[in-house]
């Protein structure tokens, strides 16, 4: 049974422990193969970056030379090791978890950072610093002065001496601080910002030689365009091609991890076909070969099915929500309005276009691609396809998509002035699942119509209608919600598919009409019309096939006329029994 390293970020613990990894190791080589020496690599929260800095800090460090074997003797770059392992010292920052909270806090937990990162640092090599060196360090004001005072220290008793830093989340708070206090950020990393000033001394550091290379994590570039000319010789891997695949879950790694995670073989292909629709979908680079899963969430599912012997109650992992829903704070970067009809724009089309912002200027008004980029970025959405120049985006898979309708019926539910508990959601859903009966969903979905103001109810239409239904059913985390599912020559409106197999009593199948009131007239041909189409869906195997063999499947006809629910009709069910 395969170990699974679910959180698990430090490259001895993972190894040592014989947990499941996917050897990348080949990447250092071609890492100094580059003509370059200081580089940044972004990615989305969550996707492995620290483990990475984690194996450069265990492969370079010369305090771990003895660990070499062990560590990396059975991987690619051990059974070929290149001239440079273990001959540096290493100086890593981490600069996530700071107190963003007012201005002194950011800047005194950035100062605290930065000091913990160089002692560690001299703590690992006692035979060169002593505890005089470590006070000096202590006793800097600044993170300016503290890399200065390591500098002093550092051409005194380790002159000649190679450094190779590491820098993760170099952009975890200062992306905070932009999104709650754009002025704040623009004196952090600006003219005579401490951020700003740090990377300026760091850049001295390669210019004295005390330090030879760098490599640096973290999520989006903005921060990295606003430093400007503070930190303008790193080169950014982010889009290139051949660092396509540094992170993340190939279809075959996948395999081989379900492979050896307990999977019963007959279930593995439509496990697989489910991973592929949750996890899997991003793309980085155009003319990249394939897609890759997100790890966190991939390994989260398999250690919830090894200790449950089944799926787990919720496909998105806490952890992820938590990260990723911050998108809602994003929205206030430049007009709220636009963004918010950009998001709205993904939920409808599924895909936008757009351009990739080159580079991220504060000083200029925020744009749409702007806006498309920091979404990318942050892995909210991913390359679909490149056409002229421009770009195709979608929303990865189906946990990115949740999030966006969780959000948006936030968004929803604020406009028409209600909440979570006046909504009883979750008790419409009982109804719905276990007594096949929706009449008390949609209701709901009438009363939340009804109280939307007059300005968004003029622009209401059936692709509008079906987005905030299709938010509360997401957001109530009982059905896998499929919109527009393709069955034969057409598509279902809303299939309701079970999360789990012995979940809910029944699945559902729903063939929506919508109307205004001024069209009230057509209804009764618009429901004989709809009963029609889903009975010719009913005897479709693609229906068949995609409600299983354990839950019945009961459809039905659901035709809106303005606010109101004008039919609810049952027009027949597909028994699994």
């Amino acid at each position: 049974m395969i170990k699974v390293p679910y959180g698990i970020s430090n490259f001895e613990i993972l190894r040592k422990g014989n947990y499941y990894f996917v050897d990348r190791t080949d990447f250092i080589a071609k890492l100094e193969d580059l003509p370059t020496l200081y580089h940044f690599f972004l990615r989305p929260r969550r996707f492995g970056k620290s483990l990475w800095l984690s194996i450069l800090e265990y492969y370079y460090d010369v305090c771990k030379a003895d660990q070499f074997v062990e560590l990396f003797g059975a991987l690619k770059i051990g059974q070929n090791p290149t001239a440079q392992a273990n001959q540096y010292l290493v100086l890593s920052f981490d600069f996530s978890g700071i107190d963003t909270s007012t201005q002194a806090q950011a800047q005194h937990g950035f100062l605290v950072k930065v000091r913990t990162g160089i002692k560690q640092l001299l703590h690992k090599y006692p035979e060169r610093f002593d505890a005089v060196d470590l006070k000096k360090i202590d006793e800097a004001q600044s993170p300016e002065e503290a890399l200065l005072n390591w500098h002093e220290t550092w051409i005194s008793k380790a002159k000649g001496a190679k450094v190779f830093v590491l820098i993760d989340e170099y952009d975890h708070f200062t992306n905070r601080i932009l999104i709650y206090n754009r002025e704040h950020f623009r004196q952090v990393v600006g003219r005579e910002g401490y951020y700003r000033s740090f990377f300026e001394v760091l850049k001295t550091a390669t210019q004295q030689g005390i330090v030879e290379r760098i490599f640096v994590t973290g999520v989006t570039p903005v921060t990295l365009d606003s430093l400007t000319s503070g930190f303008n010789i790193g080169h950014n891997l982010t889009l290139d091609l051949s660092w396509h695949n540094l992170l993340g879950f190939n279809e075959q790694e996948v395999t081989t991890l379900l492979n050896g995670a307990g999977i019963p073989p007959l279930e593995l292909p439509s496990t697989l076909a489910d991973l592929r629709d949750w996890y899997n979908g991003y793309q980085f680079h155009q003319h990249a070969a394939s897609r890759l899963y997100n790890p966190d969430m991939l390994l989260y599912f398999v250690r919830e099915f090894q200790m449950q012997k089944a799926y787990p109650s919720t496909m998105l992992d806490v952890n992820i929500s938590s990260d990723y829903s911050r998108i809602s704070q994003t929205l206030t970067l430049g007009d709220y309005d636009k963004n918010t009809a950009l998001l709205q724009e993904l939920i409808d089309e599924k895909v936008v276009k757009g351009g990739l912002t080159v580079q991220f200027s504060l000083e200029k008004d925020w744009t749409h691609d702007d806006m498309l980029s920091l979404l990318f970025y942050n892995g909210l959405i991913t390359i679909e396809a490149e056409q002229l120049g421009e770009y195709v985006f979608k929303i990865p898979n189906q946990v990115i998509r949740e999030l966006y309708f969780g959000m948006f019926k936030d968004l929803i539910l604020k406009q028409a002035q209600l909440f979570d508990d006046q909504i009883d959601l979750h008790g419409k859903m009982v109804q719905l699942a276990m007594h096949k009966s929706p009449r008390a969903f949609f209701d709901q979905v009438s009363q939340v119509l009804a109280s939307l103001d007059n300005r968004d109810y003029r622009k209401l239409d059936e692709k509008h209608v079906k987005s905030i239904i299709v938010a509360l059913l997401h957001t109530s985390n009982v059905y896998f919600v499929r919109s527009e599912y393709p069955v034969g020559n057409g598509y279902v409106d809303l299939l309701l598919l079970n999360r789990n197999k012995t979940k809910v009593a029944y699945q559902f199948a729903f063939e929506l009409k919508y109307l205004k009131k001024t069209d009230s007239s057509r209804a009764p041909k618009v429901l004989q019309a709809a009963k029609e189409q889903l009975q010719t869906y009913l005897k479709h195997p693609d229906l068949q096939q995609a409600v299983g063999q354990y839950t019945p499947l009961s459809a039905w006809v659901v035709v809106l006329i303005g606010t109101e629910c004008y039919a609810l009709e049952e027009v027949g069910s597909l028994d699994v029994s």
